[in-house]
């Protein structure tokens, strides 16, 4: 029988280091899912994006750059904390609505790392990236929030509170996708570099800490093997070659 791991507040969320750096006109972004480095090319990528369709229920986040941290995260300090980046990021699609993608469906709920990754495997998808996860969540103006930069309470669902997928109206990003700044604390591909026993998590509202733990920015780390009320998931995929058209 599996160990219950519950989520209380965000001090079980440990330091984090920021993944990512710029190198010589170009960004590495490392892809934990499949161990592989994603390099999108700064010159190459430019700011117009490309259009493409997504399958039903996901939405298209277009190639072009986005505004990457700095990731906040409990007891990291101001002078710690890195400067923000602008990176270019390939085209990509996410699920509207966190796990199972259907509004006015409750979230998904208490399931581990490695059961969440399979149910989007399942679906002909993949878990979501942190970066993917931060500029879905950002939008197309930065923002620090889903709907702005100000803390704004009530506007999304607690991570330990029952909720419809959409039902906060006001909780949807640029993007149009929703329930980024709020609900459960969502898995991604991502983890600690080097270390394949922890994996982070964004996105999540709770504690006294809700105007922190709600930025599009923040992470929390877990351990792979961990569920909770409070953990959920949602998935991305990549847009197939013949539907590009730039």
């Amino acid at each position: 029988m599996r160990r219950f791991v519950l989520i209380l507040s965000l001090p079980v969320f440990a330091l984090g280091l920021l993944i990512g750096c710029a190198r010589g006109g170009r960004t590495e972004r490392v892809d934990y899912a499949s161990k592989s480095a994603a390099i999108v090319s700064s010159e190459k990528a430019g700011s117009d994006p490309i259009m493409t369709t997504c399958p039903v229920g996901m939405v298209l986040i277009p190639t072009g750059p986005m505004l990457y941290g700095p990731t906040d995260e409990k007891n990291v300090t101001p002078d710690s904390k890195e400067a923000p980046q602008r990176i270019n990021m390939k085209a990509f699609c996410i699920d509207k609505y966190e796990f199972p993608n259907q509004p006015g469906e409750a979230p998904m709920r208490s399931l581990n790392w490695a059961e969440s990754k399979e149910l989007c495997v399942n679906k002909g998808k993949r878990l979501c990236s942190e970066y993917e996860f931060e500029k879905a969540c950002r939008g197309p103006s930065g923002t620090q929030y889903t709907y702005g930069d100000g803390f704004f309470e009530g506007a999304c669902p607690k991570a330990d509170q029952d909720y419809g997928l959409g039902q906060f109206t006001n909780c949807t990003s640029g993007f149009g996708v929703h329930d980024m700044s709020g609900g459960v604390y969502e898995w991604t591909s991502s983890g600690p570099e080097g270390n394949d026993a922890e994996r982070f998590v964004r996105g999540g509202l709770g504690g006294d800490a809700a105007s922190s733990s709600s930025r599009c920015t923040y992470r929390g780390r877990q351990k792979a093997s961990a569920f909770a009320r409070e953990i959920g998931f949602r998935c991305c995929t990549s847009p197939t070659k013949e539907d590009l058209q730039k």
